[in-house]
């Protein structure tokens, strides 16, 4: 019964979203695709290869602090201490702490208590030259920490999940691209005759990739790259970031814009926080909406 509640709770809460989808001509929406949670987020990251018990150097290492709370390392073994009180945890990422961490504290979970926030560097990636984090998220419960974990990867993984990201090359208008998102399941309408989506979706335009000779290229698929998360200090959020790409014919793609989005702790897993998706097309290759 418990998870039928839980169930209905989240389909009102998915119907106000798209009431101010239709509203407000913005895209928002909430996780529903419970199914796609094991997949997406993860409370231990453990990499406990050969069943090889995990090992104290003996020797701490700073990691990050924050007022009160301070992160270390010790061997296999990372160490949170809060106002003095300490946690060990032995299954995180073994290059945990090894670059760059950032420590933040913020309420991710709505119950009115801070929570730890540790965004560690996963290297770069390589499109685009940026830094990938992965995201430990410490909720204080009455008997310790819930742990959850993400990083670009798994929480790219996560969206396409819960989210359907259409790109086409209309054919009453080959010069351009059109993108549209929607929640999976929704199927997006579209003009038979124009190719085009029908007025009550949000869509976006760019202009078409050209080849060395000026003539359009053919669209063939879209890529969605990793998720890049960092907290903003003036919304006291956690981010993401998502470059969305259209992959031409010719295996050329280009970066036709950004999804962004936020991370909140809902129900016992990270979801996506409520009213936080928007797509913003690469000014550069923006173009006017054509009638519809």
């Amino acid at each position: 019964m418990k998870e039928k509640k839980s169930g209905a709770a989240l389909a009102a809460i998915l119907i106000c979203v798209l009431a101010a989808l239709i509203a407000a001509g913005a895209f928002y929406y909430v996780k529903v695709y419970v199914p796609s949670i094991d997949r997406a987020v993860e409370e231990s990251t453990s990499y406990n290869a050969g069943n090889a018990m995990p090992q104290k150097a003996g020797e701490r290492e700073l990691v990050a602090e924050s007022g009160d709370i301070s992160v270390y390392r010790d061997g296999d073994f990372v160490i949170v201490s809060n106002g003095g009180e300490e946690t060990e945890f032995s299954d995180w990422s073994r290059d945990f702490g090894l670059t760059d961490t950032e420590l933040q504290q913020t309420d991710l979970d709505g119950d009115g208590t801070d929570d730890i926030i540790i965004l560690d560097d996963e290297g770069e990636e390589e499109a685009t030259l940026r830094r990938l984090h992965g995201l430990y998220a410490l909720c204080p419960k009455e008997d310790g920490y819930k742990v959850y974990y993400t990083n670009g990867e798994k929480w790219q993984s996560f969206f396409t999940d819960v989210v359907t990201c259409y790109l086409n090359q209309p054919d009453a208008y080959p010069d351009m691209l059109q993108f549209v998102m929607d929640i999976n399941g929704v199927e997006v309408q579209f003009n038979t005759e124009t190719g085009l989506a029908l007025p009550e979706y949000r869509a976006y335009y760019t202009r078409t990739l050209t080849d060395d000779n000026g003539e359009r290229v053919r669209l063939n698929t879209i890529r969605l790259g990793p998720a890049f998360i960092s907290y903003d200090a003036r919304t006291d959020t956690v981010e993401t970031e998502m470059h969305v790409y259209a992959v031409y014919e010719d295996s050329r793609e280009q970066d036709i814009g950004i999804i962004t989005g936020g991370i909140s702790v809902y129900d016992s897993g990270l979801f996506i926080a409520n009213e936080s998706v928007a797509f913003e097309a690469d000014p550069e290759l923006a173009v006017s909406a054509p009638p519809r």
